[in-house]
């Protein structure tokens, strides 16, 4: 039996990607690390997607959002780290970044809207 596909709001769906990306990509890395720095990757990853669900499903999402802020830039950084450590290559690196950035930009529009929506509620 086939799952169904996973629906959700954009964000939500290229956060799920991204955590299916970061997976083979630690794997990659050396025995040594796969556990120290594959795993803060891996586990910042999944945050970033466990937070988005939860903030999507949330009456106030806005409460939500700072966490996922926050596991994006440890992500961020934690490729970085990876890519300076040489334990992914300028193809992969450049890959995980595009996509890390790509969620920053939607969280920024998704922390304007509930700005807004919060703006108009209190009129």
């Amino acid at each position: 039996m086939e799952p169904e596909p996973i629906k959700g709001p954009r964000i939500v769906l290229a956060a799920y990607d991204l955590v299916l990306d970061l997976y083979p990509s630690v794997k990659s890395f050396p025995k040594s690390q796969q556990y120290m720095l594959g795993r803060r990757i891996e586990d910042a990853g999944l945050e970033v997607l466990v937070n988005l669900v939860a903030a999507n499903t949330a009456r106030d999402k806005r409460e939500h959002l700072p966490a996922v802020d926050l596991q994006l830039e440890k992500l961020r950084f934690l490729i970085r780290l990876a890519f300076d450590l040489k334990f992914v290559g300028p193809k992969k690196y450049g890959h995980l970044a595009r996509r890390v950035d790509e969620i920053g930009r939607m969280l920024g529009g998704w922390r304007k809207w509930s700005a807004k929506a919060e703006t108009s509620d209190g009129e």
